[in-house]
């Protein structure tokens, strides 16, 4: 059946975009740079959702001299108000603002604030959700930086006693506005365990995404199975929702963030879309985030990536960069073609080189003309250019300066790895490029060969076998490749190198291909066909069902051969 997420919501989109001009002033009077919750945005659309049902202001009191009053400090009328009386207050004010400046606003949200906390102990649970939504409706995007909100979110324990499992469902809401905050993961958590299987199976599919969303937006994983197994289910039986990326990328965050994917949900995934014709319903993000979800779990998919790949190219080939403060849900991120070229890197995915450099130099290009880089999302989309085979010589020359290098090593230690990587790529691929831009050697790291080994049980059955092998000299477990931490075999004959073995294993190669490495074991077999000591590659398919003795037979011929 299909979904029309929040179909219910209808009657009160006309009433949001009356009141949409009047959101964007008020927007602007606060210094928000971040868009305002319409029916257009996520947040937006749960939030009517949510309120829709208790949409009906029962105070039909004219706030407008009671604002006034706030305005020059006078606050003795509060105490009479009832709570629906305090919350029309903040609906009157967002609109008498378009009369009024910042920090008449401003006032009048302070004054509201210390009246909602004061009442905050002997309120019942619906009553703080009906002040959360007003302080919604006014300030959107600092709902966070008010008292009220922080002292609510706190007192959780309490309203938890006494909540319906709709009012639960707000609370988790209004608590996934704090971003990344290990507070918010606690209180999450919380909510979270009042969740048992009987409320599971009545959750509707907005209530699912409003828990996935807050719990995504917070960093919070699912200790819950079944909560887990929901979420799967749901993309499963409703189909439809491929035609809803907004609700389709809420829910596939929380599958990937949780590493719970597998080869039928993608399957799924990837028929849906051929069969019901859903590309058109994407954009560029959306797109994103589903390459993104088949990258995590290392899963090819050679139909949809020809399909989504070349529109993604055309996409950045169209896109413009409007402004560096702004995001719109439309807009193309510098993140968002992050994730575009590290999931089909990852993939190692075949692509039109030149296509993809063109787009993406273009692309990147704009917002270095507006004079902010992201140095550590620009560093990893390099990287990831470079696995790919492009050579965007104009963009490595722009981020790859020296002073960009030593504020990646001081601020963003994330990129330090893909800086390395791709300094480490240059040099032997591009020595000329590297010594251009003045480019230096970065010592290799420690790698924990023992951990891999324990992964990866067939390349041990290699060592083992040709340290017992009376043909070679020694072999040594190797990274041959810096900052390349994919373990391979170098065997000795005479006192030198003789080959370098690498293995094409589960560990390193994607699913759903037969033997088709990923992205960085690709660069890897790159870089040491640059070497003079030869590279033998074995496949688990080939070697996988040999005992020992042929095993050692078997490559002490290849050794053989190739030295």
């Amino acid at each position: 059946m299909y979904i029309n997420f929040f179909v219910s919501t209808i009657k009160s989109v006309k009433l949001m975009k009356l009141q949409c001009n009047v959101r964007n002033y008020t927007k602007t009077l606060l210094g928000d740079s971040i868009t305002p919750l319409t029916e257009n945005t996520l947040l937006g659309r749960m939030l009517v959702y949510l309120n829709n049902a208790n949409d009906k202001r029962s105070s039909q009191l004219d706030g407008s001299s009671t604002v006034d009053s706030l305005i020059h400090g006078k606050t003795s009328n509060l105490h009479n108000l009832n709570v629906d009386q305090i919350a029309n207050l903040f609906y009157t004010a967002s609109v008498s603002v378009l009369s009024q400046n910042k920090q008449h606003l401003r006032k009048v949200l302070d004054k509201l604030d210390v009246e909602c906390c004061l009442r905050l102990t002997n309120m019942e649970p619906n009553n703080i959700l009906k002040l959360l939504s007003a302080f919604m409706h006014v300030v959107p995007n600092r709902i966070t930086e008010y008292k009220f909100y922080n002292y609510a979110t706190d007192d959780i324990d309490r309203c938890l006693e006494v909540c319906s499992k709709q009012d639960i469902i707000k609370f988790i809401f209004y608590i996934g506005l704090q971003k990344k905050m290990k507070k918010a993961q606690v209180i999450l958590r919380k909510c979270l365990r009042t969740v048992n299987q009987q409320y599971l199976e009545r959750l509707t599919v907005e209530d699912l995404c409003i828990i996935c969303n807050s719990t995504y937006r917070t960093n919070t994983k699912f200790t819950n199975a079944n909560l887990l197994e929901k979420v799967k289910q749901t993309l499963n039986e409703n189909l439809s929702l491929l035609k809803d990326p907004a609700l389709l990328i809420t829910l596939i965050k929380t599958i990937k963030h949780n590493n719970y994917q597998d080869e039928d949900l993608l399957t799924t995934i990837s028929c849906t879309i051929f069969f019901n014709k859903t590309l058109q319903y994407y954009t560029f993000t959306a797109i994103c985030h589903l390459l993104s979800l088949y990258s995590e779990y290392l899963y090819y998919d050679e139909e949809l990536f020809n399909l989504f790949i070349p529109h993604c190219i055309q996409l950045l080939q169209g896109a413009i960069i409007r402004s560096h403060t702004a995001h719109l849900t439309e807009h193309m991120r510098t993140k968002d073609v992050k994730i575009f070229l590290s999931s089909i890197s990852r993939l190692n995915c075949v692509v039109d080189s030149e296509a993809l450099e063109k787009a993406v130099t273009a692309n990147l290009q704009q917002r270095i003309t507006l004079d902010k880089i992201e140095l550590d999302q620009f560093i990893e989309i390099l990287l990831c250019m470079w696995m790919l085979k492009c050579r965007p010589y104009d963009l490595l020359t722009s981020v790859l300066t020296s002073q960009n290098i030593a504020i990646v090593y001081q601020k963003h230690p994330r990129a330090v790895q893909h800086l390395n990587l791709l300094i480490s790529a240059i040099e032997t691929e591009d020595p000329d490029l590297f010594t251009r831009l003045h480019l230096q050697s970065v010592p290799s790291d420690f790698v924990n060969y023992e951990l891999q080994m324990k992964s990866r049980p067939l390349l041990q059955k290699i060592y083992d076998a040709l340290k017992s092998s009376t043909s070679v000299d020694r072999v040594e477990l190797a990274a041959q490749v810096p900052h390349l931490n994919i373990v391979g075999l170098t065997v000795f004959k005479n006192d030198q190198k003789a080959v370098n073995i690498e293995l094409l294993d589960g560990y390193c190669c994607v699913k759903n291909q037969d033997c088709h490495p990923n992205g960085y074991m690709q660069l890897k077999l790159r870089i040491l066909e640059e070497d003079t000591v030869p590279v033998i590659t074995v496949t688990e398919k080939d070697i996988g069902h040999m005992d020992t003795f042929e095993l050692c037979e078997f490559l002490s011929d290849e050794i053989d051969l190739m030295a």
